[in-house]
């Protein structure tokens, strides 16, 4: 389950990336749109909300229900806040760097947060340039290194 999970955790992460926070709060309307545009993933709501259970159960995320009450005195509720685990950390960690080599970009869509980092900008290191390909061509080499890197986990 980890291996459907995956593509759903990088995009909770890029889109809390894309803000700069360590969280998020995106709507399951837009967590799907969002897999369907990047990854080509069409699922139903009802898949996302065990998906992101597995995630929960595993710890990988954590979960907080927003709600808030209205002047009528009834309960309103909003997006759920999304909050990332040491466990999704270092497994994004671990699969960012040779993503970002192997794509030689800084990014995997343009959704992101294109900015270089402190680091770059304290070093005054150059940041990684882009390929000049077309959004549909980096996503494929996205799910072939996908595909290769979850080819090798399940091997060990």
């Amino acid at each position: 389950m980890i291996a459907a999970s995956l593509q759903l955790l990088h995009a909770l992460y890029a889109i809390a990336a894309k803000y700069g926070k360590s969280y998020c709060f995106p709507s399951q309307e837009k967590i799907l749109e969002l897999l369907k545009i990047h990854y080509d993933i069409s699922i139903s709501r009802r898949t996302l909300n065990r998906w992101l259970a597995f995630l929960e159960g595993e710890g990988y995320i954590f979960r907080t229900r927003r709600h808030s009450r209205g002047k009528d005195g009834q309960i309103h509720f909003q997006s759920t806040l999304y909050r990332f685990g040491k466990k999704a950390l270092r497994l994004l960690k671990k699969i960012a760097y040779p993503l970002r080599k192997l794509l030689n970009s800084p990014v995997c869509h343009k959704w992101h947060n294109n900015s270089p980092s402190k680091s770059q900008v304290n070093r005054r290191v150059p940041p990684a340039t882009p390929t000049g390909e077309t959004p549909e061509v980096a996503n494929q080499r996205f799910k072939e290194i996908m595909d290769y890197y979850l080819g090798r986990r399940a091997e060990k």
